[in-house]
């Protein structure tokens, strides 16, 4: 079953697309849906399908040369995996694993590069996805190196009430449930100390954490624990 046209503009790549190129890509696509714990794609597996992000929660990760596995993003809603393979990667470069239930649109490799050759506009929308992941994935090792681990942390959260968070009963709650060593391993630090600061976090009143699940009470606290060269709790 293929995916309704209106459907796909929930890709922040796809949303300023013509109907007649969202229902050419539409024709292309089919539904799929995968259970939280399932593996979408495995880093090194032969990479046939892009994966267009309608509903749920995917997190990236990949073993670094080093051996030591490194957790890349968190995605939600919007966003697409393995667009590379529209570029000419024939191997996918993350694990992807569904961390909530999640609807996506699949687009088999093949045919999606022989519609991008006649169809400028699909193409500008991704290229300029592509260059905003790459902004993002800069910035992000940019602090890896120069920001103290409480300001990457932070703005770790900050990133995730962009991409990942809904709103329930007045809050803004992150829609994935992360693990403290999801979190240490996204922001290069260690379970123990991203467990110390989340909690100092919750004392002090920025997050609460309910289920597994944060709930982000105060924004312009964590953009001031962002800033701060030292971590507050007041």
């Amino acid at each position: 079953m293929s995916v309704k046209p209106q459907l796909l503009r929930r890709c922040s790549a796809l949303q300023d697309l013509s109907i007649d190129d969202l229902n050419n890509l539409a024709v292309l696509s089919s539904a799929q849906w995968a259970d939280r714990g399932e593996y979408l794609c495995r880093q090194g597996d032969v990479a046939t399908t892009v994966y267009a992000v309608l509903d749920g929660a995917v997190k990236l990760s990949r073993v670094m040369p080093s051996g030591r596995l490194m957790v890349t993003d968190f995605l939600g809603p919007g966003h697409i995996i393995g667009a590379r393979a529209l570029l000419g990667d024939d191997e996918y470069r993350e694990d992807a694993l569904i961390l909530e239930d999640a609807f996506l649109a699949a687009f088999p490799k093949g045919p999606m590069v022989r519609l991008l050759c006649s169809h400028c506009e699909i193409v500008m929308g991704l290229a300029r996805y592509l260059s905003e992941r790459l902004s993002a994935q800069e910035k992000k090792v940019s602090a890896l190196t120069t920001k103290r681990v409480h300001q990457r942390l932070a703005e770790g959260l900050l990133e995730l009430s962009r991409t990942l968070s809904v709103r329930g009963n007045g809050r803004l709650v992150i829609n994935a449930r992360l693990t403290q060593a999801d979190l240490a391993e996204w922001i290069g630090t260690t379970r123990e100390t991203a467990s110390t600061l989340l909690n100092e976090l919750r004392r002090a009143g920025p997050i609460d954490i309910v289920g597994r699940r944060i709930h982000l009470l105060d924004t312009d606290a964590l953009d001031r624990w962002a800033a701060s060269e030292e971590p507050w709790s007041n």
